[in-house]
């Protein structure tokens, strides 16, 4: 048997320099790069400029790179952006939500789900619970108030400041427990915290004795739309240490946000839309 069809098929044997090398081309865009010259992609690349040269016309003739007629340089094509709409709209929530809620539950031990912004409430679209006997019970379809469930509180903040003002306009700020903010300006006190922090918490607001960490989640567009809450008796997750919890959280989220098509910063949301 010949030696290039042998052992593990990820092996360097069995990649095509060619392909690679196209591949680098396009990868040479990803950060500032809007427009790039042969002599900029060789340099980038190290390689000639007549295999620049080559590997751009095969990109070009296939719509994946194009030339600009005013410069004579060389930018991403439209087919590009084609094949990332069509893998962000093959990808729905539910459906990327189960692995990674699979792996928090794992981490945490404690019931895990996603919840959706709809209207002035949160509502559950998938949700895995604990296998403790005492743990936090949900059910998909679960509607949970804006005003004081983890899911809900970091919804608002990371929404821009008139939407999260028109949101609590509507919403009935009711009293469940001695811990639940009745007020919407003392809730919107918490919004630049809640951003530092990347959580919200329903600590006992709802229910006496629960706690509940919930980050957001982002879409394509960069829209905070939905939540993964980790929640369980309060004295447990204290127990298990609250931030450590809340990293797993975040963490879980923004990979679930990556795999929805988001490719931004959440830190960068001070700069952007809270001032909207």
């Amino acid at each position: 048997m010949n030696n290039r069809t042998q052992g593990n098929k990820s092996d360097e044997s069995y990649t095509v320099q060619s392909v690679e090398r196209a591949l680098h081309i396009l990868l040479a865009f990803e950060t500032d790069h809007r427009e790039l010259s042969v002599g900029q992609l060789s340099v980038l690349l190290g390689l000639p400029k007549s295999t620049i040269h080559r590997l751009l016309a095969t990109l070009e003739q296939n719509g994946f790179i194009e030339q600009v007629e005013t410069t004579r340089n060389y930018r991403l094509g439209l087919k590009l952006r084609v094949l990332g709409a069509s893998v962000v709209a093959s990808r729905t929530l539910e459906s990327e939500a189960l692995p990674i809620l699979q792996m928090l539950l794992k981490q945490c031990g404690e019931t895990v789900s996603v919840s959706v912004l709809d209207g002035i409430e949160t509502m559950i679209v998938e949700k895995m619970e604990s296998l403790q006997s005492m743990r936090v019970t949900s059910h998909i379809g679960k509607r949970s108030q804006i005003h004081c469930s983890g899911s809900g509180k970091v919804l608002l903040a990371f929404q821009p400041s008139i939407a999260a003002e028109q949101i609590l306009a509507k919403a009935p700020l009711t009293r469940y427990t001695d811990k639940t903010i009745t007020t919407a300006q003392e809730l919107i006190e918490q919004f630049p915290e809640t951003r530092r922090r990347g959580f919200a918490t329903d600590d006992e607001e709802i229910v006496e004795g629960q706690l509940c960490i919930s980050a957001p989640v982002w879409n394509s567009e960069g829209k905070a739309f939905a939540a993964i809450t980790a929640s369980g008796p309060a004295v447990r997750i204290r127990g298990k240490g609250e931030l450590k919890i809340a990293a797993d959280v975040i963490e879980a989220a923004d990979e679930l946000s990556r795999r929805l098509g988001w490719m931004g910063d959440r830190h960068s949301y001070e700069r952007g839309n809270a001032a909207k």
